[in-house]
């Protein structure tokens, strides 16, 4: 048994060494003790000029030498976190590998492994485009940032202790958090402030240690890839790259707490204690730190958050909170075209499947776990036909009616398409000028769920919701 756990652990490590950027920093270090060497040697160079020159190549050196020491205490901190998460499962492999027999066999398996990949196993072009752009290293990778909970605490400790002081407390600041079911237009809401230029997001760039932004930013930066726009994989004209915004915090409460409101069927209401509630604050100092310049004001859209928005607010209680919604019909129609979407996108590659779950992403496909705001309130319908997906809206923002705390503001997503008077509003109460980002468009969808398929009781209750809804919206755009 020893021997298998050791080989997977030597593939699992040498593919997190060949996805760091060992060989380009220990490049760029040799190419600056190159120049230094050279640059004495230059006899028509002055020595008031070399003297100058030769702190500049120290400062880089350093800076390149801290890098690799950062990389190296990754690659350990995996390891020992690895070997004492497998000694756990089988007791006497710490023993093992501490042995000469252990250290032996691992020096040999890993470097099979990495003359196999560099010979055989390195994917084509062709294959990694019908991967979805991850590649087998990538898959590997991520999955041991994001499934290994004892990985992801490492990463986040390491990160906290590299920012430490010199990350300031933002929790008086007017973030934003934008939350809302699934499909009811959080997403280009989000993009829309984003645009501004005045937030921080987590982005795709941030992965797969969305945990370690700090981190993970030193280690990766000197050789950040121009990604081009492409369209989601939700299929809805949404178009991404590396510094695209995205929903990656659910990471950090489904590391740090997840049992407390994910369960093998359903998520419940989540409500975070002080010590976790603090831990996030931290986070969020990190992540804004992790900037360059750093930013003063974090944007957030996380969908999971309605589960959890008396926490946000306790955390930063100047926090922006907007809450959308859509028609229920249009949104339940919506929703059951994702998650047919999502499930066969899941069927055809189940890795499709894992990252969602890593994210914590329950909405659709195979590992959908619809929100439970009551007990006793299951699904009445299968996953299959509207009628759920409408009793997934009348159940979610019935909770959300009678529970939003206090400042958090519903937006209509059908009056902010048709009203200017909503974004301004929300432009105002972010502190922006109506006009920030206006190059970006909010439009309905023009695909319309027939109304003779959901049964009529339940349209009744959904738009009554819906009306109440949209007038509290209304009320509060008037307000100012």
């Amino acid at each position: 048994m020893n021997w298998l756990l050791s080989g997977l652990l030597c593939v699992l490590l040498v593919e997190v060494v060949r996805r760091l950027p060992f060989a380009g920093i220990v490049s760029a270090i040799l190419d600056t003790v190159g120049r230094s060497i050279r640059l004495v040697g230059a006899p028509r160079i002055s020595d008031h000029w070399k003297e100058i020159a030769m702190g500049a190549y120290a400062r880089t050196t350093f800076a390149q030498t801290f890098r690799l020491g950062l990389a190296i205490a990754l690659v350990i901190g995996i390891a020992l976190a690895l070997i004492l998460g497998l000694d756990w499962v089988a007791p006497g492999f710490a023993a093992f590998m501490w042995s000469w027999m252990g250290i032996g066999w691992t020096l040999f398996f890993a470097t099979l492994w990495y003359q196999a990949q560099q010979r055989w196993l390195r994917p084509r072009p062709e294959t990694q485009v019908a991967d979805n752009g991850y590649g087998a290293a990538d898959r590997v990778l991520y999955q041991l940032a994001l499934d290994s909970p004892s990985v992801a605490n490492f990463a986040f400790k390491l990160d906290q202790r590299l920012v430490g002081a010199r990350a300031v407390d933002r929790s008086r600041e007017q973030h934003i958090f934008v939350s809302g079911l699934a499909r009811s237009g959080t997403t280009i809401l989000m993009r829309r402030f984003h645009a501004t230029g005045e937030f921080r997001s987590l982005t795709y760039r941030d992965m797969p240690f969305a945990l370690a932004p700090e981190a993970w930013r030193r280690l990766s930066s000197p050789w950040h890839k121009e990604g081009q726009l492409a369209e989601r994989a939700h299929g809805d004209r949404i178009e991404v790259d590396f510094d695209s915004p995205e929903s990656l915090d659910e990471i950090f409460w489904r590391v740090f707490d997840g049992p407390s409101y994910i369960r093998s069927t359903h998520l419940v209401p989540h409500e975070a204690d002080e010590i976790l509630t603090q831990q996030y604050r931290a986070y969020v100092n990190a992540i804004l730190y992790a900037s360059r310049p750093p930013k003063h004001r974090y944007l957030c859209k996380n969908n999971n958050n309605i589960l959890r928005l008396p926490t946000i607010r306790r955390a930063f209680p100047n926090a922006l909170l907007l809450v959308s919604f859509r028609e229920p019909l249009d949104h339940a129609g919506s929703l059951l075209r994702m998650h047919r979407n999502f499930l066969a996108q899941q069927a055809a590659d189940p890795f499709v499947k894992a990252y969602m779950s890593w994210l914590g992403h329950h909405e659709f496909g195979g590992d959908h776990r619809p929100f439970r705001f009551r007990s006793g309130s299951a699904a009445e319908a299968a996953p299959e036909t509207l009628d759920y997906w409408l009793c997934r809206w009348i159940d979610a923002y019935q909770y959300l009616e009678q529970n939003l705390p206090e400042g958090a503001m519903l937006v209509c997503y059908e009056l902010l398409c048709d009203d200017r008077r909503v974004w301004a509003s929300l432009a105002e109460r972010a502190g922006l000028a109506a006009s920030a980002s206006s190059h970006m468009a909010f439009s309905r969808s023009t695909r319309h769920a027939d109304e003779a398929s959901f049964d009529p009781d339940r349209v009744k209750s959904a738009r009554l919701l819906y009306g109440r809804l949209r007038e509290r919206a209304l009320k509060a755009i008037e307000a100012g």
